[in-house]
């Protein structure tokens, strides 16, 4: 079950409309998906609906960055929050409306509000490249990686699951390992995801483009943000395949879809 999407709400980012997804659930036989764009639920409604409508089970989420301590840059990373139920879904509306009022120039959670709103919410720690866990995975910061896996589990305690992504990056190779060990040392479940920001490979080279118009860049800036062809909406066998060594981790995608 796909729990990390970033749909064309996610402004200037995702490309994935959810005419499209309605038809990729029916055509692999998907009974849910998640959407999780990039701090806002503007499309929730809309998507919930037509999902519904085609026998799906909608999850709502958010990939938002969360801060442990306060305004300090070093202590700032994204994860995705899912809600699990009503409950969880009023403190996601609460969470993003946090970013309408915080004159931070980069929109983040503080700790105080994660802990005051974390009922009825579900965590996912964050991919390689910003992730909450998973930038200090992927930088072999083994210290910062357990200070924070333990901060996050006496918040969310059972709804905690430490991220798994596999788009052919090194970064993700070296992380995996220290993401793997420190679930085990401390119990915490493991779950895979696909960043999924386009519909297929081919239409990789137009979301670059995207990309670039939002910044401002072109597409030989090496200040644009880079993503690989590996980030497009995988059809279930293809993810079973890629993390076959791990099937827990495609398992417990269903036991948060449940």
């Amino acid at each position: 079950i796909h729990l990390r999407l970033h749909s064309n709400f996610s402004l200037a980012e995702g490309m994935l409309s959810f005419e499209h997804l309605s038809e990729y659930c029916v055509e692999n036989n998907q009974p849910a998906i998640a959407i999780t764009d990039t701090n806002n639920l503007f499309g929730a409604l809309e998507f919930s609906l037509k999902m519904i409508s085609c026998g799906i089970q909608p999850i709502i989420g958010i990939q938002v960055n969360i801060s442990q301590n306060g305004k300090d840059e070093n202590s700032i990373g994204e994860v995705v929050l899912i809600a699990k139920n009503e409950l969880g879904y009023r403190n996601l509306l609460y969470l993003t409306n946090v970013f309408s009022i915080n004159e931070n120039y980069d929109k983040f959670i503080s700790g105080i509000e994660l802990e005051r709103y974390k009922d009825g919410l579900i965590l996912l720690s964050g991919g390689i490249e910003n992730g909450f866990l998973g930038k200090p995975a992927s930088l072999n910061n083994k210290k910062l990686l357990e200070e924070r896996l333990k901060y996050l589990g006496n918040i969310f305690n059972d709804n905690l699951y430490v991220e798994l992504q596999r788009h052919g990056m090194k970064s993700e190779l070296i992380a995996e390992k220290n993401l793997i060990d420190l679930a085990y040392e401390y119990d915490v479940p493991l779950v895979a995801t696909n960043d999924c920001f386009f519909q297929n490979e081919n239409k990789f080279e137009a979301h670059q483009v995207l990309t670039c118009i939002d910044k401002g860049l072109t597409i030989s800036s090496d200040k644009r943000r880079i993503l690989t062809k590996e980030h497009y909406l995988k059809d279930p066998n293809k993810m079973i395949s890629l993390f076959k060594d791990i099937p827990e981790a495609i398992e417990n995608t269903v036991i948060i879809a449940k």
